[in-house]
């Protein structure tokens, strides 16, 4: 059901006539949010979750349910909540119910049709394809430096063709800004693409044409890395120092691709060069690292937990219950961490 609440005490008198016994924070402090509801504290539990990546500081909060990536065990002195952690990511995309897998269509199978594909989407028809489909503002400086520096150095490899950054697209100014930067290395400018926002479906659909996705250590992808994961496209990572960097860490741990977590600006660098400076076409470049990881995603997204919706939602209502549990039994709320181990599949 929707409640529409305009004044506190009404919205805090609605959720107290229904019963609720487990109230979900979804957006922190972000726009249209509603802590002046959660401060009247109208239901017995009351749990931030998702939405906004971190501690709210809010005395009504009880619970932040994350994973052990996003908040280890050993930061819980720096959360005013008690963690409640999900045994493997906080993160549960429906992918599998919503959308066909993107990664065994035909284009990867016919290069004619690959090739028709691209040039529908404003890429070149040759050279690797590195993309990054989150919004600007998660994109610092530094992080856009090594991108252009790996395209540079791969474009001295003699590859067939220089490499392509595919950026989603975004504000004139933005786009104005990105493409001078771009071009300020002595990089091509048409070898930076800005692809046009469209349904869900068909961005999945598209990102499988990427060779390989960078993310962002400062603002990391969320369901929009989880989009590309499940378009096959293998994502490397930095983890952050911040709950909001390390979002992927817990997605390619949830689908049993550590290899592409790196431990720092050189080591993200060096892989990108490592993984794109052998690339001849996707259909000529069955043997190589890049191939072979792609390969290793698909396995992945078949029968990892990150797109298990079943296993996610049946961790998730345990997880309520013993927040509940805590709450009838009448004892302090406390951390709530999973023994179950992880398995490989």
């Amino acid at each position: 059901r929707f409640w529409d609440a305009k004044e506190s005490v009404e919205g805090a008198d609605i959720v107290n006539t229904a019963g609720i016994c487990i109230l979900f924070d979804l957006i922190g402090y972000t726009a249209d949010h509603r802590q002046d509801i959660f401060a009247l504290r109208p239901a017995p539990v009351q749990v931030h979750y998702h939405g906004y990546m971190g501690s709210t500081g809010a005395p009504w909060i009880q619970y932040y349910v994350a994973d052990r990536w996003i908040a280890p065990p050993e930061h819980a002195n720096f959360f005013s909540e008690k963690l409640a952690l999900m045994p493997e990511c906080f993160l549960g995309p429906s992918h599998r119910l919503s959308f066909q897998f993107a990664g065994n269509e035909e284009r990867d199978f016919n290069e004619k049709l690959h090739a028709e594909l691209r040039e529908e989407e404003g890429l070149p028809s040759e050279g690797p394809v590195i993309c990054y489909f989150n919004q600007h503002f998660k994109l610092d400086p530094p992080t856009f430096k090594i991108w252009t520096d790996a395209i540079k150095q791969l474009s001295s490899l003699n590859l067939t063709a220089h490499p392509t950054l595919w950026l989603l697209q975004g504000s004139p100014v933005s786009h104005r800004n990105l493409r001078r930067e771009f071009v300020a290395t002595g990089l091509p400018g048409d070898n930076l693409v800005f692809a046009k926002r469209v349904l869900v479906k068909s961005h999945i659909r598209r990102a499988s044409l990427c060779d390989l996705a960078v993310d962002s250590p400062m603002y990391n992808s969320g369901a929009t890395g989880a989009d590309t994961l499940y378009a096959g496209v293998p994502v490397l990572h930095i983890p952050g120092l911040k709950a909001v960097g390390r979002m992927m860490s817990a997605m390619l741990r949830a689908t049993r691709v550590t290899e592409m977590i790196v431990r720092d600006e050189d080591e993200y660098l060096e892989l990108i060069v490592r993984l794109l400076r052998n690339f001849r076409g996707r259909h000529h470049d069955g043997g190589s690292k890049l191939e072979r990881l792609r390969r290793k995603f698909r396995r992945g997204i078949l029968w990892a937990p990150i797109f298990d919706i079943a296993k996610w939602v049946a961790d998730f209502e345990q997880l309520s219950r013993m927040m509940w549990e805590v709450h009838v039994f009448g004892y302090d709320e406390m951390h709530i961490v999973p023994l179950r181990p992880t398995s490989f599949f």
